[in-house]
């Protein structure tokens, strides 16, 4: 699991109680370079970061992980007029992991104001062939 430092501890109290096993808690700066992931979850988290920290988390999880699931709620367009940070757009992370994957895109709560998209893929069929 990987983080702020801040919040890995909440994160390892409740999936300890819960009895979840075989998890690793990593602050995002501590990621090794190489490595295999197997699912990659985001609820919006990713999309709401600044083009260099999606970079990293891109070159170093997002491109190496064998499935993906991730709520991308960011508008640059709608945005910039708010928020000072300026994540990819939609159309740009679609291109990004394109380039390591090939995602499929759903459409999530259409009434909702930003129009989020879910970004998934599953790379493991691959790796049976």
């Amino acid at each position: 699991m990987v983080d702020l430092p801040e919040v890995l501890p909440l994160a390892q109290k409740y999936l300890t109680k819960l009895n979840v096993q075989n998890v690793r808690y990593l602050p995002s700066d501590k990621v090794p370079n190489s490595g295999v992931y197997d699912l990659i979850i985001s609820n919006a988290a990713f999309a709401e970061c600044e083009k260099f920290v999606q970079q990293e988390y891109i070159d170093k999880i997002l491109s190496k992980a064998k499935r993906g699931f991730i709520i991308y709620n960011s508008d640059v367009s709608s945005n910039a007029k708010y928020d000072s940070i300026q994540p990819y757009s939609r159309e740009q992370i679609l291109q990004i992991l394109s380039k390591y994957h090939k995602p499929r895109v759903f459409r999530d709560c259409p009434a909702d104001y930003n129009k989020p998209i879910i970004i998934v893929w599953d790379d493991t069929s691959k790796l049976k062939t």
